[in-house]
């Protein structure tokens, strides 16, 4: 495979609060997850030999030694590739060969943001890995996590990168790098992170449950700039006190309440349906949307502890996973 010369770790995301509209401001609050992905590069030299350069045997078999050439491979959660490409590093970077079209388009344009910021170029004889803690469906940050490490590869702002490249609020790379749940705050050209603790004496009754909707977060961003919200600055303070009042919550029922009282304001100024009222209105509890509504994962919240595992996997979801399972406990 060759030399490991860099390798980092950034953790995934769930928004628990502040969804679309923490992108004009208001203070949302986010927690990093125990599911992550890594990113290693291999240089193929060996200083040892002549130095010539050593091909790998995952390398495409049309390179030759003479081209100047990255290699990337991304493995999903049970360590199969799930997209590879490489690309030619002569003149301009550019796709060689690829996988899957749209996601290369992608990332070519991630890499160029990087390196136009850093003003910096690829060496040869490189391949890039990265290996998902999680499925590529749960929505948990593919993206940002990889956001986050070229960023620190390149030594460069991962904000400036992601303004650059995907655009977002940028929540998500602070939970990237976050051991702690957050408070996350985006005034341009500001950006406030600061840690919480969470001491809710009833985590044990609250869980997440993946829809298996994939939600692109790119539309649903649309979505949110296209609605004419003529009272956004009173939604924005509201849904800044909200989060503030869920992070020293210390009752379920108040839990409950503020959840309902979220998903009110953001389902009447959105113009879009509660996932409860979609898909579990009878369910014993509260149900709240995470991030773009409708996919990926909810919270749900329930008094009745052992309840909730039965009740969503008899709708036929099978992903559900109780909020220690899912937080980063930090080291």
């Amino acid at each position: 495979m060759g030399e490991v010369i860099f390798e980092h770790y950034a953790h995934g995301k769930l928004l628990l609060s502040g969804e679309y509209f923490v992108l004009d401001g208001t203070k949302a609050l986010a927690i990093p997850t125990q599911f992550g992905q890594y990113f290693k590069v291999y240089h193929h030299y060996d200083n040892t030999s002549d130095g010539h350069s050593e091909r790998s045997e995952e390398s495409p078999s049309n390179f030759s030694q003479q081209n100047d050439w990255l290699l990337w491979k991304s493995f999903d959660h049970e360590n199969k590739v799930w997209f590879e490409a490489a690309f030619n590093l002569e003149e301009e970077i550019s796709i060689l060969t690829v996988s899957d079209k749209k996601i290369g388009d992608n990332l070519l344009q991630l890499l160029n943001a990087a390196l136009t910021i850093s003003g910096l170029s690829f060496e040869s004889g490189l391949e890039i890995h990265t290996y998902l803690e999680f499925p590529n469906n749960w929505g948990l940050g593919s993206s940002s996590t990889l956001v986050a490490s070229l960023a620190e590869w390149f030594e460069i702002d991962p904000f400036e990168l992601l303004e650059e490249s995907f655009g977002g609020s940028g929540y998500d790379l602070a939970c990237a790098t976050s051991d702690d749940p957050i408070f996350f705050q985006r005034n341009i050209p500001d950006i406030d992170v600061t840690s919480v603790s969470l001491k809710w004496p009833f985590k044990d009754q609250i869980c997440f449950v993946h829809l298996g909707k994939k939600q692109n977060s790119r539309e649903g961003i649309a979505h949110y700039n296209s609605l004419p919200l003529e009272n956004k600055n009173v939604v924005i303070t509201a849904i800044t006190e909200i989060a503030e009042a869920m992070a020293t919550v210390e009752s379920i029922d108040q839990f409950i309440a503020l959840i309902e009282q979220h998903e009110n304001l953001v389902s009447e100024n959105l113009q879009l349906p509660k996932v409860k009222d979609l898909y579990f209105h009878d369910f014993n509890g509260s149900v709240k949307s995470l991030g773009a509504w409708g996919g990926d994962f909810v919270m749900a919240v329930s008094k009745e502890v052992n309840y909730m595992e039965d009740y969503f996997k008899a709708k036929g979801y099978s992903t559900v996973i109780p909020f220690d399972e899912m937080m980063y406990k930090g080291i």
